[in-house]
């Protein structure tokens, strides 16, 4: 029992352990007060942050296998039959679609029709420390390169998009001290990505068809028109599907919604951190101050 705790070089076992820690427990007991106050105030400095978040999915196929008897009069030219198109390869499109949502292409969007987004940004204290900005942005300049590209930053850093288990979907989450910006936002970023491929797609394919309709009146040869002429067609279908209503490379499995309790800060994981650093820190000055004293006993 008359065991010197602090002394350096002793095998301690649990209960040892527990005896080191009663015997500082006003060292503990000290430091945890001035920490647990330290905490509290930055603790109310802070602002809470909710999460949006929602659930995307590729797009099926626009026609089942069991219309095939409806389409087999199509073009016989036409290299892939009506009723096994898509509207694209789902595949490419989903995730086209995925990095599209923190593209810029997304940043001049948003910038464009939410500026709201970049205010707030703009605005938005600092984790740890609040009463500093968290980004070094400027007033919304649209003209500016770098603006779009802080935006982009921003995006990257902000918007997280992880695979749901072993399903083909995905869960995109945002999270914002703004509760209702958040949940404007994830609409704005399924919207905007889910259109924006569908004009690049109708553009491509436009393109496309401009190109082979050129050909055909320029060319003479009865094979090669014949040729193009079924190329057209097929151009044609694939317009038509990326035309037609609902969905297009994205689809939305769980709409975008907004936890009602906020995820950070969390004062019980705080208050435990103060804790476990309160017990470390006074053990250690009771173990330095016994061991000064038996130096100047010695």
């Amino acid at each position: 029992m008359g065991q010197d705790l602090s002394a350096r070089g002793v095998n301690r076992n649990a209960v040892d352990m527990i005896r080191l820690f009663w015997a500082a427990k006003i060292y503990v007991l000290i430091i945890f007060i001035v920490l647990a106050v330290c905490s509290t105030i930055w603790l109310k400095a802070q602002s809470k942050y909710y999460r949006a978040q929602m659930f995307v999915g590729p797009v099926e196929a626009m026609f089942a296998a069991s219309d095939e008897p409806l389409y087999e009069a199509q073009d016989v030219y036409a290299g892939t039959p009506l009723y096994k198109m898509q509207r694209r390869d789902t595949n490419l499109a989903f995730q086209q679609g995925l990095k599209y949502m923190r593209g810029e292409a997304m940043a001049q969007k948003l910038a464009a029709d939410m500026p709201q987004l970049y205010n707030y940004f703009a605005a938005e204290g600092d984790l740890v420390f609040p009463w500093q900005r968290r980004y070094d942005l400027n007033a919304l300049d649209q003209d500016q390169a770098a603006d779009i590209a802080s935006l982009i930053y921003i995006l990257k850093a902000r918007v997280s998009i992880q695979p749901d288990g072993l399903t083909p979907f995905y869960r995109i989450s945002f999270e914002s001290r703004d509760p209702a910006l958040a949940l404007q936002f994830m609409r704005g970023l399924y919207a905007y990505a889910d259109y924006g491929l569908r004009q690049d797609a109708r553009s491509e394919v436009n393109a496309r068809l401009d190109y082979l309709r050129g050909r055909l009146e320029q060319n003479r040869n009865a094979n090669e028109r014949k040729t193009l002429a079924a190329l057209i067609t097929q151009e044609e279908n694939t317009l038509m599907m990326t035309e037609a209503g609902g969905a297009f490379a994205l689809r939305l499995v769980e709409a975008p919604s907004v936890m009602p309790a906020p995820i950070w800060p969390r004062p019980f994981l705080i208050y435990a951190a103060v804790l476990l650093v309160s017990l470390l820190l006074g053990t250690a000055l009771y173990s330095l101050r016994g061991s000064d004293e038996s130096v100047g006993h010695g």
